[in-house]
């Protein structure tokens, strides 16, 4: 989990010993009771950064009741989360309070840090040392600003260095009231839940993509209206969900006439893949590379590009091929560098530019310089008088890399790096609508980005757009997925009953997709419920985040297995 945000709530670090008054209707699993099969806290988010770390509940020690959370680190920091309601928290006093021990020997450290997912504010609680071989308390108390009812509060436990702690008997107050000990509300499925399902949800015949597009003849109602189409994934690495997904391209374009496939990929670099995709210009093994991102250098990302390229071959009509991804500005400055040139009045300022940009520590100096020289070229690249020499296109692309890099600018100069690349996709899918006003985008990126929640590139476009952004889901229930790590590849946690995956796993149909605006009478959908969230890195922890499905995608596609991603062999 990396958050860099800024903070603005104002927070005391102490001891609290409040009268517990105990507020009904909450499950938040504070004293670790209830694990998955893998023993993993329900309710709780657990992710990591540094060399190695493990955690899970444990049977064998408890403070109270009978099971604690149980974390070994290494070199590492954990983060051990909890989303709450921003509602049920503005303008409220917080209280976190609980018991932790170690053992001998430990160089252990403790901390906390709330964070608003809807805005990025937050507040760090500096770490203090955690060396006890008893349970000692803590406690963390905080006002929180009204500001924050849109979207969730993640209370967090920050648990780093080396050795092994535990915590428990966690205890959680809002305005004095005890929440979070109410008895758990997640259940089996019903058989009647189970048959509207089965009656409701629309099969899917192959993931492979065939000639036919019958099974999939139902979501050209659904996506009527659609001028945006957002294909996720919750895994960076399933060769399942990206066979699917050229499957769905090829209908997209085939049978509803979208003409854009957009990527979650470095925004100038993938104009080398433009090329060959529109104009045949290189080879496929040549431009793959262009993608940059490890998670696209895939067979199965290969063949999106490939049937693109064939597909164009083939038609008058074109589907472009465009990057939307701005974390990195080396590319856009390598682009920009033979037009700049010809340019005495701004030279200067790209030299200064070339010389700050690839600096890995910048001083508060630097980022000044940095914004000053950027803002400089900006106004001169939008002056159309200066590039009359261009033709349109040349110029409109033009600008929208010295726009990238403008942006990677600013993403790593800003606290709230998260929520501002959010913003930036955004912005650079609406660019795109406004500059090719006959576009209809395919846009393909991590489920995380795409949904309609709060502080995220779908929540910006189903803002902007309304009923023409159609967010699409993915998930799957078992197999593997390449990520980011030593192994070959890693283990699909099996799902479990408070999960959407286990509702899905009991359908009769192994591969399906529901259309959630229109499904009804299944009362788990109604509710929040663990979703199955992997992105590009390892998650050997915990795989499931709590989210109300209903309000974050339009379409959900299910599939039983997947099966990892295969990296393209290096020539």
């Amino acid at each position: 989990m990396k958050h860099h945000l800024c903070p603005i709530l104002w927070l005391v670090f102490g001891l609290l010993f409040c009268p517990f008054t105990a507020q009904s209707q909450y499950f938040w699993n504070t004293d670790f009771e209830y694990g998955t099969s893998n023993a993993q806290p329900r309710k709780w988010v657990i992710e990591g950064e540094g060399r190695a770390y493990a955690a899970k509940v444990d049977k064998q020690v408890a403070k109270h009741g009978k099971s604690s959370l149980k974390m070994t680190v290494t070199s590492a920091m954990v983060y051990i989360y909890l989303p709450v309601s921003g509602t049920l928290l503005a303008g409220k006093q917080l209280s976190i309070e609980g018991y932790a021990k170690t053992e001998l020997g430990d160089s252990l450290t403790l901390g906390a840090m709330l964070l608003h997912t809807g805005s990025g504010q937050r507040v760090m609680i500096p770490p203090q040392p955690l060396q006890s071989l008893v349970w000692q308390p803590f406690a963390y108390q905080a006002k929180l600003p009204t500001t924050i009812s849109s979207g969730k509060v993640l209370l967090t436990l920050l648990v780093g260095g080396q050795g092994t702690a535990w915590l428990d008997n966690v205890t959680i107050r809002i305005n004095g009231k005890v929440y979070g000990k109410d008895a758990p509300g997640f259940r089996a499925s019903t058989p009647q839940e189970i048959n509207q399902l089965n009656q409701q949800l629309k099969p899917l015949k192959s993931i492979i993509p065939t000639t036919s597009f019958q099974d999939l003849a139902p979501l050209k109602a659904m996506l009527s209206s659609a001028k945006i189409v957002a294909l996720g994934e919750n895994s960076h690495g399933s060769a399942s969900i990206f066979t699917l997904k050229l499957r769905l391209v090829q209908y997209l374009v085939q049978a509803l006439g979208f003409n854009t496939f957009v990527l979650e990929c470095p925004a100038v670099e993938a104009e080398k893949v433009n090329a060959y995709v529109v104009y045949n210009q290189g080879n496929l093994s040549q431009v793959m590379p262009y993608l940059i991102y490890k998670s696209w250098q895939t067979q199965e990302m290969a063949a999106i590009v490939q049937w693109l390229h064939d597909y164009n071959q083939q038609h008058q009509k074109k589907v472009a091929f465009w990057g939307i991804d701005m974390q990195y500005g080396q590319g856009s400055l390598k682009y920009l560098q033979p037009f700049i040139s010809k340019h005495p009045q701004i030279k200067d300022a790209f030299a200064v530019i070339n010389s700050l940009y690839p600096k890995k520590k910048k001083t508060p100096n630097d980022w000044k310089t940095l914004k000053t020289v950027t803002q400089q070229i900006t106004v001169y690249l939008n002056t159309p008088k200066h590039f009359t020499q261009l033709i349109s296109s040349e110029y409109t692309f033009l600008k929208y890399s010295w726009r990238i890099f403008s942006q990677s600018i600013q993403l790593q100069n800003t606290p709230q790096n998260n929520l501002q690349r959010d913003a930036f996709i955004a912005e650079n899918i609406q660019w795109l609508r406004q500059n090719y006003p006959g576009s209809k985008l395919m846009v393909s990126a991590d489920n995380d980005h795409i949904r309609k929640s709060a502080g995220k590139a779908g929540y910006l476009l189903h803002q902007k757009y309304g009923k023409q952004y159609k967010a699409i889901g993915f998930t799957f229930q078992s197999g593997t997925y390449q990520a980011y790590g030593s192994k070959p590849f890693y283990q699909v946690h099996p799902s479990y009953v408070g999960t959407y995956e286990y509702l899905f796993s009991k359908a009769s149909t192994r591969n399906f997709y529901l259309d959630l605006n229109q499904v009804q009478h299944i009362p788990l959908l109604d509710k929040p419920a663990g979703f199955r969230s992997i992105g590009s890195r390892p998650q050997e922890t915990t795989q499931f985040a709590e989210i109300t499905l209903k309000n974050n995608f339009d379409i959900l596609f299910y599939l039983e297995q997947s099966r990892h991603t295969t990296y393209l062999q290096k020539k």
